[in-house]
């Protein structure tokens, strides 16, 4: 095996040339750009067909007698077969080359019968297409149609594409429609998915000892029920049961569409659904009429504007006309269209009622901004219960949008804190932890001081904010994948104390197969174990601080975890501030 590019990030889509002296791939790097590699897998072929070449161009642009019409070796026709490459493997990937194209991100990457010529997938300017460059030196992407596909084949003969474009086989922008009829046994249909997702799982299951299930035998206990299920209700029943004998996490079999329609029969004469619209305000149901009374209005809401002026106390008399009672069902006048406005009779106060007009939302929008709500008032019982020297935050999964909503707010809410308490509870995971994990455990080699001012680490210089001052994570039995593997890793690195109970004990890398048109399988292929070598499926983060919050603790206002981990925390600052070792600068002299 040969690593390529040996780079740390992601590269995929590899293609060779038809001549076999180049590979080229899509790769990721640091600077979050996405672009065209390719490289010369023999140096004298690259010396040939770039230096030589620019050689020869240089040459003829002088007028010094330099041949321009002369072809490198791999551009000469006519040849009778394909000599053998011989590979330089030793520093093969120093001489990748990378073909940087701002704004663009290419994919799917392939070369026409030249071995010069690099198609490939993208969006130039606002086109989509397929772009081509021009191997060594014409490297702007030009459109060579609007369409896209997988090539198949890239004749020399009248330069024909035979492609695949559409799901329909095609020549360039010409498709070829074509009808193909299939009797299918449902019955046969189903075992053989059944027996496809089984067979997946025999050789790709991350622990080749299934959880100490025994796998053959799983096929023959399951095998006829998948055959013979009625419907696809009750086949994705029995993969449920084939999933459960592993008693693993990050598994399942979701149904595709066009399966369901054999038992799920859809209404398709609309291109609209009714939903059942959210003003965001909540009302009181207890409270007599007339109207719904307003007990409060969520905070950046479509009801929370200063030129609306709601408040609690105020009555809503008829939505859309339609008068309403404490009563009034909300479907019966708040279903339609999600993407509505919406006009109240609203009375606040003054006896004579106004009309205002608020944009619908979802309740599935509101509930996130509760969420942000309900967080920043945590923050503010922190801030109260500390006198402002301990901060909270909040990391509800680890993808993209929380990694940058944290690396913001850790320096903000972080400024002016002693301890700051990361709270991951019901955090459902993603693939940033180990990014947080940058943040928190950076190491300080030496310090910065500005004449008057304390010693510091430029932190512009990490390109990151990092946090080095005492943690404490709070997490339950929900937090799960790369938000237990999180917490894990605080306690393995000792970077902070661990309060709540123990994590759900989920932690396997997938990947999704099709199985026919039946639906896709989510296939656990890689497991993830601590140093000691424990698999963190079914061995969840323990915590240093055991904490059950109980039964009505929310609706009366209670947290014991989050008090538990504030104790923990001042314990822990108090220790910090105990065992800091004061900086004697020594200047120069």
């Amino acid at each position: 095996d040969c690593n390529l590019s040996r780079h740390f990030s992601w590269d995929g889509h590899p293609c060779w040339s038809p001549d076999g002296k180049l590979v080229a791939f899509v790769g990721q790097r640091p600077d979050d750009q996405t672009d065209l590699f390719y490289v010369w897998l023999s140096r004298a072929d690259e010396e040939r067909n770039t230096f030589d070449k620019e050689r020869e161009a240089a040459r003829a642009a002088m007028g010094k007698g330099g041949d321009a019409k002369k072809k490198p070796d791999s551009e000469k026709k006519g040849a009778a077969g394909t000599a053998p490459v011989a590979i330089d493997f030793e520093d093969l990937h120093t001489r990748v080359r990378r073909i940087t194209l701002k704004g663009v991100t290419p994919a799917h990457p392939f070369f026409s019968h030249d071995s010069r010529t690099l198609a490939f997938e993208a969006t130039v300017n606002g086109v989509a297409g397929t772009y081509k460059v021009v191997l060594p030196d014409k490297l702007t992407p030009e459109l060579l149609t609007r369409r896209r596909g997988r090539a198949l084949q890239w004749l020399a003969k009248d330069n024909r594409l035979l492609w695949l474009s559409d799901n329909l086989p095609a020549h360039l922008d010409k498709t070829f429609a074509f009808s193909a009829y299939q009797e299918t046994d449902l019955r046969d249909y189903q075992e053989l998915g059944f027996l496809m997702a089984w067979a997946r799982l025999r050789d790709w299951y991350y622990d080749a000892g299934y959880h100490g299930a025994d796998w053959p035998r799983m096929k023959a206990k399951y095998r006829d029920a998948a055959r013979g299920a009625p419907s696809h209700s009750v086949f994705q029943r029995v993969m449920a049961l084939l999933h459960g004998e592993l008693n693993s996490s990050h598994l399942g079999f979701t149904a595709s569409e066009s399966s369901k329609k054999e038992w799920d029969k859809t209404a398709g004469f609309q291109s609209w659904s009714v939903v059942t619209a959210h003003l965001g305000l909540r009302v009181d149901p207890s409270a007599p009429g007339p109207g719904w009374l307003i007990r409060d209005v969520v905070p950046d809401g479509p009801a929370d504007q200063i030129a609306l002026k709601l408040a609690p106390g105020d009555r809503v008399l008829a939505v859309d006309g339609r008068p309403v009672t404490p009563d009034t069902d909300p479907a019966e006048v708040l279903n339609g269209p999600e993407a509505r406005n919406i006009e109240l009779t609203v009375r606040s106060g003054d006896p004579a009622p106004r009309q205002i007009t608020l944009p619908a939302t979802t309740y599935g929008a509101i509930r996130e901004k509760l969420k942000t709500a309900a967080f920043d008032a945590v923050r503010a019982r922190v801030r109260a219960a500390s006198g402002g020297r301990l901060g909270y935050l909040n990391i509800q999964r680890m993808r993209w949008d929380d990694y940058y909503r944290f690396e913001q707010e850790i320096f903000a809410e972080g400024f002016d804190k002693e301890g700051l308490v990361i709270d991951v509870r019901d955090n459902s995971g993603g693939f940033v932890a180990d990014r947080i994990l940058g943040v928190l455990c950076g190491s300080v080699h030496s310090i910065a001081v500005a004449r008057g001012a304390a010693p510091a680490y430029l932190s512009g210089y990490w390109g990151r904010p990092v946090w080095d001052k005492p943690v404490v994570v709070l997490c339950n039995q929900n937090t799960v994948s790369n938000g237990e593997i999180f917490t894990h890793a605080i306690k393995t690195l000792k970077r902070g104390k661990i309060v709540g109970v123990p994590t759900c004990g989920g932690v396997i890398a997938t990947s999704d197969v099709a199985l026919l048109d039946l639906g896709t399988l989510r296939l656990p292929h890689r497991g993830w174990f601590l140093p000691d070598g424990t698999d963190m499926e079914l061995n969840g983060t323990q915590p240093d601080v055991l904490v059950w919050n109980e039964p009505g603790d929310a609706a009366a206002g209670r947290d014991r975890q989050l008090d538990a981990a504030l104790d923990v925390l001042k314990q822990e600052v108090e220790h910090e501030k105990r065992n800091r070792q004061p900086v004697k600068l020594r200047y120069a002299r």
